[in-house]
């Protein structure tokens, strides 16, 4: 019995790690799109990163309840799925004479098409290709909702 259920349990790890799928390392040309994380502070930072081909990519850094701070890309560099990305001084619209000190994201990546990550190691924090937050927000007012409804028709 225990046989069975231990082949049972291996069977099922088998088909599961099948199920995932595994992303090519990153590079210069799967690094450019749109990738957000979300930190898991009180309050919450949202970190928005869109990468294009040539000039004009940028880092948005939005505590909630605070000004959104935009940084420039200075330099970005992939070898062997590692990311280097470095963003100047930040600036905001609310405070133009203030700097915000330059960041360095640096970490492992993974990308095809649309879909990949960038792990920022020393932060902690992990980019996913996409604007996932929206569809996150969305979900949270529909859930919302739901509750709501739910305790009307009590």
């Amino acid at each position: 019995m225990k046989l069975t259920v231990t082949l049972a349990v291996l069977l099922l790890a088998i088909v599961a790690m099948a199920n995932v799928a595994i992303l090519p390392p990153i590079n210069s040309q799967t690094l450019i799109g749109t990738g957000e994380a979300l930190t898991q502070q009180n309050p919450a930072t949202l970190w928005h990163m869109d990468i294009r081909s040539g000039d004009g990519s940028y880092l948005c850094q939005f505590t909630v309840g605070t000004s959104c701070v935009i940084r420039h890309l200075i330099s970005s560099e992939c070898n062997n799925g590692t990311v280097k990305l470095h963003f100047g001084d930040g600036s905001t619209k609310e405070l133009p004479n203030e700097k915000f000190p330059d960041l360095w994201i640096v970490g492992p990546g993974e990308a095809e098409g649309p879909r990949g990550t960038i792990d920022w190691k020393p932060a902690n924090i992990h980019f996913i290709k996409g604007t996932w937050t929206r569809d996150v927000a969305e979900a949270s007012k529909v859930a919302e909702e739901t509750i709501r409804e739910q305790l009307s028709a009590r």
